[in-house]
C-alpha cells in the first residue's frame, strides 16, 4: 500500500515537471524593444526632403527572430498633409535580420516627406506611436537661430579667454545667421567692443596703422564717443609729425580726416591754414 502511494505520488511530480517544461518550450519567443536613437535631415530639394530615422532593436526576449512589427511601421503628419504624401526610399539592411536573444542591432528607415509636413510622428499598425520631428522648414528655422546663439556664445568664451580675433571671427558669423534685429544690434556692440580692444592693444605695441583700422571697424560697428576720440588722436599725431617736417600735402588729410570725428578750433584753424598754403604752392607751380 505504501509504496502504492509513493509511486502515484512520484508520477505526480513527474507530470508538473513535465507541465512545466512543456510550458516553458511554448512561451520562448522573441520580442523587441524599438528604440529611436536620432534622426537626419538629408537632400533637400524642390519641395521634398528625405528624413533618415536611426533606431535601434533589442530583442529582449529569450529566443532569436525578426522583429516582423517593423513590416507595420510607416510615418504619419498632420494636415494638410498624410501617411500618403510620404514614401519609404531605403532601409539598413539588417532591419529584418534574425536578432539573438539579448542582442540588438542598429539600422535606420529613410523617407521621403514634403518639406512643410509637420508633426511627423512614427506608427505602428498596433498603435504604438512616436513623435519625430516637426516640419522640415521649422526645423530650419530653429537650427539657424540656434546656430546664432551658439555663435555668440563661443564669441564671449573667446573674449573672456583673451582671444579677440577669433572672438570677431565668431560674432561675424552670427550676423550671418538669422536672428532678430535685436539680437544682431547687441552682437554689433560687442563687435565694436572687441575691435577697441584690438586696436588698444596694437596702440600700446605702437602700431599705429593696424590701431587705426581697428578703432575704425569699431565705430563702423558700434560708434562712442571714446572711439571717435581715439580716431581723432591717432590722425592728430600723424598729422602733427607731418606738419613738424613740413610735409604739408601729407599733414592736411589727416587733419581733415581728424574734424570728420572731432570739432577742435586749433585743427581747423591749422587745416584751413594749410589749404590756403597748398593752394597758393599749385598755383605757383602752375
Amino acid at each position: 500500500m505504501l509504496d502504492t502511494i509513493r509511486h502515484t505520488i512520484t508520477a505526480f511530480f513527474l507530470k508538473i515537471v513535465t507541465f512545466v517544461i512543456i510550458t516553458s518550450s511554448l512561451y520562448a519567443q522573441p520580442e523587441f524593444k524599438i528604440s529611436i536613437d536620432q534622426f537626419k535631415w538629408e537632400s533637400a530639394q524642390g519641395k521634398k526632403v528625405n528624413l533618415t530615422i536611426f533606431f535601434v532593436i533589442k530583442n529582449v526576449g529569450n529566443e532569436s527572430g525578426q522583429c516582423e512589427d517593423l513590416n507595420d511601421l510607416y510615418l504619419d503628419c498632420s494636415a494638410p498633409f498624410s501617411y500618403h504624401d510620404i514614401r519609404i526610399i531605403g532601409n539598413g539592411t539588417n532591419m529584418l535580420s534574425a536578432i539573438s536573444a539579448g542582442s540588438s542591432v542598429d539600422s535606420y528607415i529613410t523617407f521621403e516627406v514634403p518639406k512643410d509636413a509637420d508633426n511627423l510622428t512614427l506608427r505602428f499598425l498596433g498603435g504604438a506611436s512616436r513623435f519625430i520631428t516637426e516640419s522640415y522648414s521649422r526645423w530650419m528655422v530653429e537650427e539657424k537661430k540656434k546656430k546664432f546663439e551658439i555663435l555668440v556664445s563661443e564669441g564671449d568664451l573667446k573674449v573672456v579667454q583673451n582671444y579677440p580675433e577669433e572672438a570677431v571671427n565668431l560674432y561675424k558669423s552670427a550676423l550671418e545667421a538669422e536672428a532678430e534685429k535685436s539680437k544682431k544690434d547687441e552682437v554689433k556692440k560687442k563687435l565694436g567692443s572687441v575691435y577697441e580692444q584690438i586696436g588698444d592693444k596694437f596702440m600700446n605695441d605702437n602700431i599705429r596703422g593696424l590701431a587705426l583700422d581697428n578703432y575704425k571697424f569699431s565705430h563702423q560697428y558700434h560708434s562712442t564717443s571714446e572711439i571717435k576720440e581715439k580716431i581723432a588722436a591717432i590722425y592728430k599725431q600723424i598729422g602733427d609729425e607731418k606738419y613738424d617736417l613740413k610735409i604739408y600735402d601729407e599733414a592736411l588729410p589727416n587733419y581733415e580726416a581728424y574734424l570728420l570725428y572731432k570739432e577742435d578750433v586749433q585743427v581747423r584753424t591749422r587745416r584751413n591754414e594749410l589749404a590756403k598754403k597748398l593752394k597758393k604752392k599749385s598755383k605757383k607751380g602752375n
